[in-house]
């Protein structure tokens, strides 16, 4: 569109060319008064790098755009995957019909849950008056570190952010409840690898817009 913007941000060592930190981000222009998105300077590259680094983008954008119109029409489950989810599902009914017969290194995934809510001030706002995503981030990933950490049993190490997605705005007064809970281990790191044959924990993190006066409840980030 003419209205989004792409960045990307990279953060090096002092002498070191590879970067130990690699993040995109995507803003959307919005009118002060309306809202609506508007329309921002075309950016026109110039040199080889430039004209590189913008085709990487172009094409990074067409994929978000491709994968947000397949997930509203198709499931994006495989057959392995279902497979996966079955298996799981098999091995969690003992778990909650014959607790005690149970296998002991089997947990159910509602019971490594854990919940905090509080109501957004005015000082986490950002200029369009919307509660900042960086704080609401910061509050997912403390308590996805909790989770982790109750969970495991040791302070966990964290070694990678999956998807980030704003799905709704936050405003000053709201009531936001945070929901974290473990989706998947990896004993020995699997296939990810991602710290060696240390296991790995997946936490999601579900943040929830409730009011209470019109009793409605709707989720508003998912990471």
């Amino acid at each position: 569109g003419s209205s989004s913007l792409s960045l990307t941000m990279s953060c090096r060592s002092e002498g070191s060319v590879k970067p130990w930190l690699t993040a995109k981000f995507t803003f959307v222009a919005r009118d002060a008064e309306t809202g609506r998105a508007t329309k921002i300077v075309e950016l026109l590259p110039e040199t080889e790098e430039e004209k590189e680094q913008f085709e990487v983008g172009r094409l990074a954008a067409e994929r978000k755009k491709e994968v947000r119109k397949a997930s509203k029409v198709q499931s994006a489950y495989t057959l392995e995957m279902e497979k996966m989810a079955h298996d799981m599902l098999a091995k969690a009914a003992p778990l909650s019909k014959m607790p005690a017969l149970a296998p002991p290194n089997l947990l159910l995934m509602s019971r490594t849950e854990l919940h905090n809510a509080f109501v957004a001030q005015p000082q986490q706002r950002n200029m369009a008056n919307r509660i900042f995503g960086g704080f609401l981030m910061r509050r997912a990933f403390e308590l996805a570190f909790a989770t982790a950490y109750s969970f495991g049993g040791v302070r966990p190490k964290f070694v990678e952010v999956d998807d980030i997605s704003f799905l709704e705005p936050v405003d000053v007064g709201d009531l936001l409840v945070f929901h974290a809970r473990v989706l998947y281990t990896l004993p020995d790191g699997g296939e990810l690898r991602l710290d060696g044959d240390n296991p790995l924990a997946i936490i999601e993190v579900e943040a929830w817009v409730q009011d209470p006066v019109a009793v409605t409840s709707e989720v508003s980030n998912r990471l």
